[in-house]
């Protein structure tokens, strides 16, 4: 049996299939224009990284703020992960001391480094490293990355702004065979891992720490190396601040 459907009720259907047309297309439209998310992989145990491309804006889902980074140019590759909840294969879990340290607080982590690699290790990196719960301010996060042990050697820090949010910036060298920055964590007299450690390898390699107050949210960007001298690191320090100058925070 048909039935009769009047002027009011097709007026109510044509609007709502419009409706339903204009939700579609926003969902469409948004979902074009988010940008490509970085490769998901821990760096620290493969020394990997997927082949960027020349401008265009990529994100990383795994920080805990938006974040967004443009290449100037070619050559660059990335990746992100989060610890210490997420190991992708057996070697990132023997390198993470799983399940020792995968439990809270959570750090998400994004590396653009440039290739080519030499035994897996790229010539340099800029990290971005941010955590999922508290972390102490800028001021607090500074003092303890110059402090904190010994084998390396800082500079005096000076203010800078990167993405429209004000920080604190410093140089320095490694002069031991090794050292871990531990921006976040607390101070202890137990031999542990940290989740949010930034290990380098090599006396004389440079290192540049930029410190970022981000609505709130402390943000450690790194850059170093451990496979180029003090004068191809001064090149690669002006190729990885352009890079840093592309980094954008926008609001979520």
């Amino acid at each position: 049996m048909g039935s009769a459907r009047g002027p009011g009720g097709l007026r109510s259907a044509v609007a709502a299939a419009l409706l339903t047309l204009v939700v579609l297309t926003v969902a469409a439209a948004a979902f074009a224009a988010s940008p490509p998310d970085l490769v998901q992989g821990y760096l620290f145990a493969k020394g990997k990284l997927a082949p960027l491309h020349a401008n265009v804006t990529y994100q990383a889902s795994k920080l805990p703020i938006p974040f967004r980074v443009t290449l100037p140019s070619a050559g660059w590759g990335g990746t992100q992960w989060k610890a210490n909840d997420w190991a992708p294969d057996e070697i990132a879990k023997r390198h993470l001391h799983c399940p020792l340290v995968c439990k809270p607080p959570y750090f998400g982590w994004a590396v653009i480094g440039q290739p080519p690699q030499r035994a897996g290790v790229p010539h340099g990196i800029v990290l971005v490293l941010a955590g999922y719960s508290h972390t102490p301010g800028v001021a607090a996060t500074v003092t303890s990355l110059r402090t904190r042990g010994h084998g390396f050697t800082t500079a005096a820090t000076s203010r800078v702004k990167v993405g429209g949010f004000r920080g604190v910036q410093f140089d320095g060298q490694i002069v031991a065979a090794e050292h871990t920055f531990i921006p976040f964590s607390p101070r202890t007299h137990a031999a542990k891992s940290f989740p949010d450690g930034i290990a380098e390898h090599g006396a004389g390699h440079g290192f540049r720490f930029v410190v970022l107050d981000v609505r709130g949210k402390t943000v450690v960007i790194f850059i170093g190396t451990e496979a180029l001298d003090s004068t191809r690191f001064a090149a690669f320090l002006d190729d990885a601040m352009t890079v840093v100058g592309s980094f954008r925070f926008p609001a979520g």
